[in-house]
């Protein structure tokens, strides 16, 4: 990356971690694997109460009052630290485990500054070929009313749009799902770099952890990096990692049972409706005959 290009990266881009008071033992080794691994030198924040920093990075905390707040509020907090037109989106999980393809992620922030309706630009996602459709920028624009178009994968957002899709009150579940049914009411377009191997930012699919457990098949990297202190501090998961890929990798199906769901309840309402007044009917028929006298 040529040194302008640096330059305006590291003016116009901060890094937002997303943690909690739980997880917090993670941003150690997060940062140490982010300096290691990206070429930015980047303030920003961390939706916890403390200060962090590292060799590249600055993250300045939200304060001991709200850092028992729920993910998006902390989110709202920590973007009052941010001035800066463009955000760099992590969770405190995501553990790079190798060196990020710099020339995407300056050709998707490239991007950010040409087209003025893009909201944000996804750098690690698996995505099906039938919600994508080819932008002109060479990237791909994730269709409309696509389950978890809003996500919490690795991606440079446009602060302002950040702001716009995120409630208070909202948990990250909440921030994907119904951010991404808010996102289909506004203009701006999201964009998808690709899917790539190696991956442009790679860390396992979804982070180390999942609800709080962290993933066996990324204990022997954190035994390799120094990081096994971090087993003593969450435990390890014990189903095997490949129903946490089926659950992403296959988001589309998820919903579609959501809503299928969805659909037995309504069904079973209408017909729970039906029986009552059928019910009615046999119990007093008098009422309901067309024939009775008292009708005319």
């Amino acid at each position: 990356m040529n040194d302008l290009l640096s330059h305006a990266f590291n003016q116009k881009v901060s890094l937002l971690v997303c943690s909690c008071e739980k997880s917090k033992k993670l941003i150690p080794p997060f940062l140490e694997l982010f300096d290691a691994n990206v070429e930015f030198k980047l303030q920003g924040a961390i939706t916890l109460s403390d200060d962090f920093c590292s060799k590249k990075v600055k993250l300045y905390g939200i304060g001991k009052a709200h850092a028992a707040d729920d993910f998006s509020s902390r989110i709202l907090q920590a973007l009052k630290k941010i001035d800066t037109p463009y955000t760099l989106l992590m969770l405190d999980d995501f553990f790079l485990f190798q060196k990020i393809r710099t020339e995407i992620v300056t050709s998707a922030f490239s991007i950010l500054n040409i087209y003025k309706n893009v909201g944000y630009v996804l750098l690690q996602d698996k995505r099906h070929e039938s919600e994508l459709e080819k932008h002109e920028s060479g990237f791909f624009s994730i269709k409309k009313n696509i389950p978890y178009r809003i996500s919490t994968q690795a991606a440079i957002w446009r602060t302002s749009y950040l702001h716009k899709i995120l409630r208070k009150g909202e948990s990250a579940w909440d921030f994907e799902d119904l951010g991404s049914r808010r996102s289909n009411h506004y203009r701006d377009i999201i964009l998808f770099v690709g899917n790539y191997n190696p991956p442009v930012f790679p860390y396992p699919v979804g982070g180390i952890l999942w609800r709080g457990e962290i993933e066996q098949d990324v204990v022997p990297f954190l035994k390799s990096n120094d990081y096994e202190y971090l087993l003593k501090c969450f435990r390890v998961r014990t189903r095997s990692i490949s129903v946490k890929e089926d659950r992403i990798r296959n988001i589309e199906s998820l919903s579609k049972e959501r809503s299928r769901k969805y659909k037995r309840i309504v069904r079973a309402n209408h017909l729970y409706l039906v029986l009552s007044v059928f019910l009615k009917f046999l119990r007093y028929p008098s009422r309901w005959s067309v024939w009775n006298d008292k009708n005319y």
